[in-house]
């Protein structure tokens, strides 16, 4: 059924009608119906593309130019390019059309780089999914760092084993954490390496270093990325974050999204629940509706996916 006024709403459309739609965003969306409407659909296969539309009271666009070159929405959501690839996101920077963009791992990172300079130069908002930033549990890792815990010391995640450490898959679930370990530590990597002992009791492992921050401080330990059993798909949005933090003042372990342990030096380990709180892509596009208005939220841009994703590729040659 067709919504009723929308004056007042910001009007985005969508390309790709996947499971990120169906499991993440459209309740996203739903909860954000105050602030956002759906206007136009596309996706290669016309009865996904037609089922959300229908759901929204969006039309359905035959193509991709249709919805980005459509003069009523003020943005693209590019959740699922499938064989498209970065072509709605080359469209978007060209036709100055601001665009949230999901899943970009698969990437090159010279080419996110290099369309990363061009958003810049043409004055063009590009925002990149990164899902692991903006889970509950990363938020609240956040403010306990800021609050209680005091500066990241080392971190030990887990990384789920899909094949040889070169897989595609298991590269790009790889860049993720990467970037997560830069966001949490606030620190620029300077390097991933894949670190394979010959002792067997030391597991294989990402090892990740970091630059040193601006009055010359070194984090004391690097992070590791130890491999485990198989926890999700491999696709970064939908895995599993298992992290352990050690911080000045304490510990953190991060279960999941929406669970986080933690404690102070010599104190009992405290255990939050975190369920109710608003999901990673709720706050994502709450994010970026805001930058639509002209607001001043500070995101992430395609140049933080191309670096991380540089230091894992950069092993595979």
């Amino acid at each position: 059924m067709r919504r009723g006024s929308t004056r007042g709403l910001l009007s985005l459309g969508v390309i790709g009608i996947g499971p990120s739609w169906e499991r993440r965003y459209r309740p996203a969306v739903r909860r954000l119906s105050d602030r956002l409407c759906i206007r136009i659909v596309h996706d290669p296969v016309l009865s996904r593309a037609q089922s959300a539309a229908q759901d929204t009271g969006a039309d359905v666009a035959a193509g991709l130019r249709q919805v980005i070159e459509h003069p009523g929405i003020n943005g693209v959501l590019v959740l699922d390019a499938g064989w498209y690839g970065i072509t709605p996101a080359v469209l978007a920077c060209e036709h100055h059309k601001p665009a949230f963009l999901a899943n970009l791992w698969t990437e090159s990172p010279a080419l996110l780089q290099d369309l990363a300079e061009q958003a810049q130069a043409r004055g063009v908002m590009l925002v990149p999914e990164l899902s692991f930033r903006h889970q509950p549990a990363t938020s609240r890792l956040r403010e306990l760092i800021a609050s209680q815990l005091g500066p990241v010391q080392q971190i030990s995640l887990q990384q789920e084993h899909v094949d040889p450490a070169h897989s595609p898959c298991e590269q790009l679930t790889c860049a993720a954490l990467v970037d997560w370990c830069s966001y949490v530590t606030r620190r620029t990597i300077d390097s991933a390496e894949w670190m394979a002992p010959r002792d067997d009791r030391v597991k294989p492992h990402w090892r990740i270093t970091f630059r040193p921050d601006v009055r010359g401080n070194y984090l004391p330990a690097p992070a590791e990325i130890v491999q485990g059993p198989p926890l999700n798909t491999g696709d970064p949005a939908e895995s599993n974050l298992m992290a352990a933090v050690e911080c000045s003042e304490g510990l953190a372990i991060l279960r999941g999204a929406t669970e986080i342990q933690w404690s102070l030096r010599g104190a009992e380990l405290q255990c939050e629940r975190l369920d109710q709180e608003r999901t990673d892509a709720e706050v994502m596009l709450d994010q970026f509706c805001r930058r639509l208005v002209g607001g001043l939220i500070p995101t992430a841009g395609l140049g933080d996916v191309a670096a991380a994703l540089g230091h894992v590729c950069r092993l595979s040659g």
